[in-house]
């Protein structure tokens, strides 16, 4: 068991493994327990996820379309009714992506 629990802490300097006086052989087996409750528990893997979970959630959000439009507009400028040339295709969705990355990456 000591040798799993070694295995899914990563030894790094600044881990709670790293920060012990002596080494996981050396810990009684009601402090390794605590250990195990402390950092590899449902409580210590639920803080180390919530940050993915906020990540991966704003990843789901809607594209802002209005704001898109308006950027997209602010590039083209006048610009003719379909049907488009090819480079006129081209240049558009240009524009819609710069468009669409500049309004993800702006804040409100």
């Amino acid at each position: 068991m000591r040798d799993h629990i070694a295995a899914c802490v990563q030894l790094r300097h600044d881990s709670p493994l790293g920060q012990r006086q002596g080494p996981l052989g050396e810990l009684s087996d009601a402090d390794l327990g605590a250990f195990c409750d402390e950092h590899l528990g449902e409580t210590a893997l639920a803080a180390a996820m919530a940050p993915i979970d906020r990540w991966i959630e704003s990843q789901r959000q809607e594209p802002e379309w209005e704001r898109i439009a308006d950027r997209l507009n602010a590039y083209l400028g006048a610009w003719s009714a379909p049907p488009w040339t090819a480079e006129e295709a081209n240049t558009l969705a240009m524009a819609l992506a710069l468009a669409q990355e500049v309004c993800e990456g702006a804040p409100e």
